[in-house]
């Protein structure tokens, strides 16, 4: 009777939601970005940010544009290290262009990322929504006034 007790015990343990797979939560937008002003329309600006992210070193595919926001498509980067290697992440980027009132030469421009991660190349990936990346954030901006530089 005891030694089924345990058996119980243990099957129960392990039944409990901690110990068994869970469906990862579905990946967000962070709530913050890398942004600055533009002397540029929006319309201009929305095209400079393409030719932008389309050319090395970003080569970024475009997935959608839909009302000045730019959804592109995942660049691979080496993630963490955990314990004895490097995990795979993988990071996509959401390019909002705004009106900037009062001037309509100029234009708000925010770039979020969102990023998700696998420990193996042969796993499927997963959301990381605790993992921030502003760095990378920060170099699509930086390629896109670059180029807007150039306009």
């Amino acid at each position: 009777m005891r030694s089924a007790t345990i058996l119980l015990l243990v099957v129960g343990l392990f039944s409990v939601d901690g110990c068994t797979p869970s469906k990862p939560k579905p990946s967000e937008w962070p709530k913050t970005g890398s942004e600055t002003v533009v002397n540029l329309s929006p319309t201009k600006l929305v095209e400079v940010a393409q030719q932008a992210i389309a050319a090395p070193p970003l080569s970024l595919s475009t997935e959608k544009v839909e009302n000045g926001t730019i959804f592109t498509g995942w660049k691979e980067y080496r993630g963490e290290l955990h314990l004895v290697r490097y995990w795979f992440e993988r990071t996509r980027y959401r390019i909002t262009v705004s009106p900037q009132f009062g001037d309509p030469n100029k234009s708000r421009i925010t770039v979020e990322d969102q990023t998700e991660e696998k420990a193996t190349e042969g796993q499927p990936w997963y959301p990381a929504p605790e993992t921030h990346r502003p760095e990378r954030s920060q170099e699509v901006l930086n390629a896109i006034l670059a180029q807007a530089g150039k306009v």
